[in-house]
């Protein structure tokens, strides 16, 4: 009997004894998933950081992404004060008016927006009035201390330089972004060899990314400027073009209303084509000069006209980008018959009413083998070179501007072209444009620092932080 009841107690404790193992073996196991549960998510949690910390790396470039930015302009063309002005403010970003044209102007409605100084402009600005006055050292420094303990400085956030661009050397001592926008070629203003190269080596340096230095940018308002800024630099630069769409674009209705067909340049007072045309066209339409029409003229009055005969003295203006704004059809000789008319006069630094005939360029840029980046110097006077570098002028390089090769050749096209049609391409193409042209500046306006930097006390101690040179101007 005690061995029955010994066997019976024996059985519960071997079983027992089993779950006992089977707990711990149980046990094990769960430590085992947790040591790797804990081990996967430190893994994922390592994962996450790096992802954490490289979009940390990527708001460290652009921390001022979104902010309003306040820009300096004391650009000396009503272009450059009116057409990346009105889209940046269209963009919710602000401008200070410190040009020598204070409010005046074609475009008021632009220059109200801006905020003007309550002070006098520094006697700098005033004397600089021309788009080919030269930059001495001592003007940099008078425009420095005038502005040092300015408040409207201190609010500046960059300068944007387009005519003459070289002028934004003159804030090189502020500690603040300069967009460099070449505008009617790189060196206007810079009258000799050691000054254009000087304003080259600037460039360079503005180029370079320097750790706790404001970010600066070199661009070009047409496709003539940067292939010239390649041929004396080496460089590509983005192509920020000219386009009037802050304040003509949408702004008129193409009416065709009046029946001539209109000659440009639109500031141009009268043309000496106009009685060539007439009689070309021999009573089927009447051409005349914007001028001889309209003074002043409005936007709508340009665009009541079917067409506008386009004869370029110059490879880029805001006077075409404005027309093209409208969606006015344009026609425009063939770069071998406007040789032929020999109209073109403003493409050249050496020209009579820039630098003059013994200006020299700086040398161009080599490439490896020793050749440059184009066959001919955009600064060459020769037929052949003035015609290859004619293909980069705004007017051959936009869709949709007609060209011809006679005036016969012009009628033909009046006669037959779907003006309409032209119209609503020209119109597509804006939107286009309009699009990239506000992606460009939103990308630029990220990029400035909107911390107020600091303004330098000292000239001499500015431009050696932010420069490395004990001077900065030759002349």
């Amino acid at each position: 009997m005690a061995r029955v009841i010994w066997r019976r107690l024996a059985r519960p404790s071997r079983f027992l004894a089993g779950l006992v193992i089977a707990c711990v073996l149980v046990n094990i196991v769960l430590l085992s998933s947790i040591v790797h549960w804990q081990s996967d998510w430190a893994t994922a949690g390592a994962a996450v950081a790096d992802v954490d910390a490289v979009e940390d790396q990527e708001k460290e470039v652009r921390p001022w992404a979104g902010m309003s930015k306040r820009f300096w302009t004391s650009d000396l063309h009503d272009g450059g004060r009116g057409d990346l002005p009105s889209l940046l403010m269209d963009l919710g970003h602000k401008f200070f008016n410190m040009g020598l044209k204070r409010e005046r102007g074609p475009f008021p409605e632009v220059i109200a927006r801006m905020t003007m100084p309550s002070r006098p402009l520094a006697p700098t600005i005033d004397r600089l009035w021309s788009h080919s006055s030269g930059l001495r050292e001592s003007d940099v420094v008078e425009m420095f201390e005038y502005y040092k303990d300015d408040p409207v400085m201190y609010e500046t956030d960059a300068f944007l330089c387009l005519f003459p661009a070289s002028y934004c050397e003159i804030f090189m001592p502020f500690n603040r972004t300069i967009i460099f926008n070449a505008a009617h070629r790189l060196f206007l203003g810079r009258c000799s060899t050691a000054s254009a190269q000087r304003l080259v080596d600037h460039l360079r340096m503005m180029l370079e990314r320097r750790p706790g230095h404001p970010r600066h940018f070199v661009v070009a308002s047409g496709r003539y400027d940067v292939e010239y800024i390649k041929y004396f630099m080496g460089i590509e630069v983005s192509l920020v073009s000219t386009s009037g769409f802050g304040y003509a674009l949408n702004k008129t209705v193409y009416t065709q209303s009046r029946p001539e067909i209109l000659i440009g340049p639109l500031q141009a007072e009268s043309s000496p084509y106009t009685d060539t045309l007439n009689q070309a066209a021999a009573g089927k339409f009447t051409f005349i000069a914007v001028k001889a029409l309209y003074r002043p003229f409005r936007l709508q009055d340009i665009a009541n006209h079917r067409a506008v005969v386009i004869m370029p003295k110059t490879c880029m203006s805001w006077g075409i980008s404005d027309i093209y704004a409208l969606g006015v059809p344009m026609f425009v000789p063939s770069i071998p018959f406007l040789m032929e008319l020999k109209h073109v006069e403003d493409l050249h630094i050496r020209d009579g009413f820039y630098c003059g005939p013994n200006w020299q360029p700086p040398p161009p840029f080599r490439l490896a083998n020793g050749s440059t980046t184009h066959p001919f110097s955009p600064e060459d006077l020769s037929v052949e070179a003035q015609s290859y570098w004619l293909q980069y002028a705004d007017y051959y390089q936009w869709p949709h501007i007609a060209t011809f090769s006679s005036w016969a050749e012009l009628i033909t096209l009046l006669e037959t072209t779907d003006l309409v049609a032209v119209h609503h391409k020209m119109m597509a193409q804006n939107v286009i444009r309009l699009r990239e042209l506000q992606s460009q500046l939103t990308d630029i306006a990220d990029q400035i620092d909107g911390s107020r930097r600091v303004v330098p006390k000292h000239f001499e101690s500015a431009i050696r932080s932010l420069w490395n040179v004990s001077r900065l101007m030759v002349d």
